[in-house]
């Protein structure tokens, strides 16, 4: 008699399936279902996707004609993650400790904020949604900051480039093309000879992993991700790259810029340098400029890094934590803050007496 009824609630859940296919087809418009959900291969798989509950749950709300699940809007090419409410307090404590930081080094100091990607895909959004002023905030910002402090506004710079394929499309965080255009700018801003795109040959990685906004909206759908490892053409670069957690304790030695093994996960940003640490030193021990860079940031920095490191002997990276702080910057040439809005606002929300 359990089999009996277990085997029928299966086919009544396959047949709701079915149902809403048709229903999503009309509630969605041009969309389609195929567009909207992938099907999962089995009730779980080893990538991270979600149980079949779960994906039935997502359909559920997408056959009903909502879009938002939580913080994650769906689009038509991309998932994106709506920014949280902030008001200009979160900045000033942020450019309040940015000014404090200058002022206890002599080595440049530069401030670049990744925007959220949904500054750049905003007529992606429905009408009915509406984004905090972020555009605005960043603005302020940038104008607020003292003069021993250079600000580069990367939602100019993406801007440009918004067409292109800058940020992934089930995560938050930049990809290496999105990166790169950010070290250009943010280059020209440092002094630095800026590497055309025509020096690197770029290794196109296929995954089956999806990101952090689809776990948090329990959506897949079409998209599909690639990895890009921008190497320059000129041949490899040797070097040291050793993680410190615990106080400082050296945890990891790895002699390549990227974990390969993140790919297939959640996770796979962290396939550059690995996920963040309490501080990361890349040395490049064939380069002979005489310059360190301390680079504080979030994922987004270490995807960048691939191309920064082209001009240091050595860079120290540290977490976006760091800036409410009092971190180590002697001995650098050059200090570059790099880190996304929301990292940003994490770190600064409610931390007015900064």
């Amino acid at each position: 008699m359990i089999k009996r009824r277990l085997f029928v609630l299966f086919l009544l859940m396959l047949l709701s399936v079915g149902i809403l296919s048709g229903i999503a087809s009309v509630s969605l418009g041009a969309v389609t279902p195929s567009e909207l959900v992938a099907k999962p291969s089995s009730a779980f798989t080893a990538l991270g996707r979600l149980p079949v509950w779960q994906w039935t749950a997502t359909r559920l709300k997408l056959a009903a004609g909502q879009r938002q699940i939580g913080d994650v809007y769906i689009g038509k090419n991309r998932l994106l993650k709506l920014p949280e409410s902030a008001d200009n307090t979160v900045f000033a404590s942020a450019r309040r400790q940015i000014t404090a930081l200058a002022g206890r080094t002599s080595a440049p100091l530069t401030v670049a904020v990744v925007p959220d990607a949904a500054l750049l895909y905003e007529s992606e959004l429905s009408a009915l949604i509406s984004l905090p002023p972020e555009r605005q905030m960043l603005e302020q910002f940038y104008n607020s900051l003292p003069a021993a402090v250079s600000g580069v506004n990367l939602l100019t710079a993406l801007s440009e480039v918004r067409e292109e394929n800058i940020f992934y499309r089930t995560d938050e965080h930049w990809t290496s093309l999105g990166a790169y255009y950010g070290y250009a700018a943010i280059g020209k801003q440092m002094g630095l000879t800026v590497e055309p795109k025509e020096d690197f040959t770029i290794r196109y990685i296929e995954h089956e992993a999806l990101g952090g906004l689809y776990r948090k909206a329990q959506y897949g759908g079409h998209f599909s991700e690639s990895v890009d490892f921008y190497q320059p053409s000129d041949g490899m670069l040797e070097t040291e790259v050793t993680v410190y957690q615990n106080g400082g304790e050296k945890t990891t030695t790895y002699t390549e810029l990227y974990r390969t093994e993140y790919l297939d996960t959640p996770d796979f940003p962290a396939a550059f340098l690995g996920p963040e640490a309490e501080r990361i030193t890349v040395r490049v021990p064939t380069n002979t400029t005489g310059r360190r860079l301390l680079l504080i940031g979030d994922q987004n920095a270490h995807i960048a890094a691939q191309f920064l490191i082209r001009h240091y002997d050595e860079i120290t990276i540290l977490p976006t934590s760091a800036l409410t702080g009092e971190p180590d910057m002697a001995d650098y040439q050059q200090v570059l803050i790099l880190t996304g809005c929301a990292a940003l606002q994490h770190e600064f929300q409610g931390k007015d007496s900064i």
